[in-house]
């Protein structure tokens, strides 16, 4: 499973080096990284990485709903992830109108960084 993270990864990597050497051609590439990353869980593999990418871009493009679930998995796998990922999760919580729950993260998020 890791050949096809690292064939998604050099796919993206040579297109882009392509692409840049050719002036001819858009000098930006917007890759949905979401979708490799899906297309790679779709393959059987996962991995709390592979999670945390999915729930932070997820969060950072407003897919609140797709973000809590990738959270969930990747705080299944991860037991001590970065602090940020609390944070988060927390606002994810909030906006799907979670509020207690929300409340609990955004607590353990300033309990690991006071």
């Amino acid at each position: 499973m890791l050949k096809i993270l690292f064939v998604a990864f050099l796919s993206v990597t040579f297109s882009s080096a392509v692409f840049s050497q050719n002036s001819n051609i858009a000098t930006t590439i917007e890759i949905d990284v979401i979708k490799i990353y899906e297309q790679v869980v779709e393959g059987g593999y996962e991995s709390a990485q592979i999670y945390q990418k999915l729930a932070q871009e997820n969060f950072a493009k407003k897919n609140f709903l797709d973000s809590k679930k990738w959270f969930e998995k990747w705080f299944t796998l991860d037991e001590k992830p970065e602090p940020i990922a609390y944070l988060q999760y927390s606002k994810t919580l909030e906006i799907l109108n979670q509020k207690q729950k929300a409340k609990e993260y955004l607590a353990l998020y300033k309990k690991l960084t006071d």
